[in-house]
C-alpha cells in the first residue's frame, strides 16, 4: 500500500511546474527506480499521435489520459513497470490531485473545451499565469528564486 508514503513537487522555476518529484517509502531492500518519468509534448495533436504509438505496443501497459488542471497528459507502464507520463501544458491550474478524463475520440478542440469547462468548476481554479506569479511570490519571499 501507499500507507505513510508521501510525494512532493519540486520546481526550481515558477515557470515550470513538471521538474521533479520526490517520493518516500521505498522499500528497504528494493533498488532505486524511476518513480516518473514525464516527457512534454508540443500539442494535443502530438499527444494523440503518441498516444496511437504506444497504444500498438504490445509491452506497454495501463494507458490512461487525464488532463490535472496543469495538463493533458497520457500515462502508461513500460516494459520495466516504470511510470511514463507524456504531456502538453494547459493554460489552466487546478491543485493537485485532480483528474478530468478525457478520449482521444474526441477532436483536439473538444478535448480543450470539455476539459476547460470541466477544470472551471472545481475548487482552486486559476489561470496558469495566476499560479505562475504567486508561485514566484512564494519562491522569492523563501530565498529560493532570485525572480
Amino acid at each position: 500500500g501507499r500507507e505513510g508514503r508521501s510525494r512532493a513537487l519540486r520546481p526550481r522555476d515558477p515557470g515550470e511546474h513538471h521538474q521533479i518529484v520526490l517520493g518516500s517509502g521505498r522499500p528497504e531492500g528494493v533498488p532505486s527506480q524511476i518513480i516518473q518519468l514525464s516527457l512534454e509534448m508540443k500539442s494535443l495533436a502530438d499527444l494523440r499521435a503518441m498516444h496511437g504509438i504506444v497504444s500498438k505496443e504490445n509491452e506497454v501497459r495501463d494507458i490512461q489520459t487525464r488532463a490535472h488542471g496543469v495538463a493533458f497528459s497520457m500515462y502508461f507502464k513500460d516494459p520495466e513497470e516504470n511510470v511514463v507520463e507524456t504531456f502538453v501544458p494547459s493554460p489552466w491550474y487546478l491543485p493537485a490531485p485532480t483528474a478530468v478524463p478525457f478520449d482521444f475520440s474526441m477532436s483536439d478542440a473538444e478535448i480543450f473545451e470539455s476539459v476547460r469547462e470541466q477544470v472551471k468548476q472545481r475548487p482552486g481554479y486559476k489561470t496558469y499565469q495566476e499560479w505562475r506569479d504567486e508561485a514566484a511570490k512564494r519562491m522569492r519571499d523563501a530565498g529560493v528564486w532570485p525572480g
